[in-house]
C-alpha cells in the first residue's frame, strides 16, 4: 500500500454519534466521513458550508445545544438536548470533529440565552387582568370601607403573582457574539 493510501484511510475516519433532541425522546443518529455529515435531514457537505452558529439555550433545568449549519442547499441543525450540569459526550465529539472538517475562515456565532415559558409568563398577564377587573369592578358597584378590604387583599396578592410571572418568564433577548470557529466545542462545554 502506497503512502498516499495510507493517507487517505486515515482522512477517512468516521465519527458516529446518538443524542436525543428533546428530554425523552429517542436519540437520533448522526455520521461525520470525509467531512460529509449524515443524520435524520439527510446529507450535509461540511465543505461548503457558510456560516456556523452554536445556540445554547436553557429552559426547566434541560440544556439545548443547537449546532445550525449554513449550506447552499439550506440549512442543517444539529440538536442536543440533556440535563442541566451533565456533559453530552457525544454531541461534543461530534461538534469537534465538525468544526475540524469545516473550512477554514467560516464565521461562527455564539448565543445563548434562556427559552421562554409561555404558559407560565400567559398566566402571570391573565393574574394581573383578573386582579385589575377585581378592582374596576368593585369600583363600579361602590364598595366602601370592610367590604373593599375584603376585595383589595386578594386582588393586591393577585397583582403580586401576575406581575412577579410576568417578569420571571417573559421573553429575553439571546446574548450573541462573533467568535472563532474553532472555539466552538470549549464554548460548548463551558456554557
Amino acid at each position: 500500500m502506497t503512502s498516499a493510501g495510507v493517507r487517505s484511510e486515515a482522512r477517512a475516519q468516521v465519527i458516529e454519534a446518538a443524542f436525543p433532541r428533546r428530554p425523552g425522546a429517542l436519540p437520533l443518529r448522526w455520521v461525520l466521513r470525509n467531512a460529509i455529515l449524515t443524520g435524520p435531514e439527510g446529507t450535509c457537505d461540511l465543505g461548503a458550508v457558510q456560516n456556523v452558529t452554536l445556540r445554547v439555550s436553557r429552559a426547566d433545568g434541560t440544556v439545548y445545544r443547537d449546532l445550525i449549519l449554513s449550506h447552499p442547499d439550506g440549512t442543517w441543525q444539529v440538536t442536543c438536548a440533556g440535563p442541566q450540569g451533565e456533559p453530552q459526550p457525544a454531541f461534543e465529539r461530534l461538534l469537534s470533529a465538525i468544526v475540524a472538517a469545516l473550512p477554514s475562515g467560516v464565521p461562527a456565532q455564539l448565543e445563548q440565552g434562556r427559552l421562554p415559558d409561555w404558559p407560565k409568563h400567559l398566566l402571570g398577564w391573565f393574574a394581573l387582568i383578573v386582579a385589575v377587573a377585581l378592582g374596576w369592578r368593585a369600583g363600579v358597584i361602590g364598595l366602601t370601607g370592610d367590604r373593599m378590604a375584603l376585595v383589595a387583599a386578594p386582588m393586591l396578592i393577585l397583582a403580586a403573582i401576575g406581575v412577579t410571572l410576568i417578569l420571571s418568564y417573559r421573553p429575553r433577548p439571546r446574548l450573541s457574539m462573533a467568535i472563532p470557529v474553532s472555539q466552538l466545542p470549549i464554548a460548548s462545554k463551558t456554557l
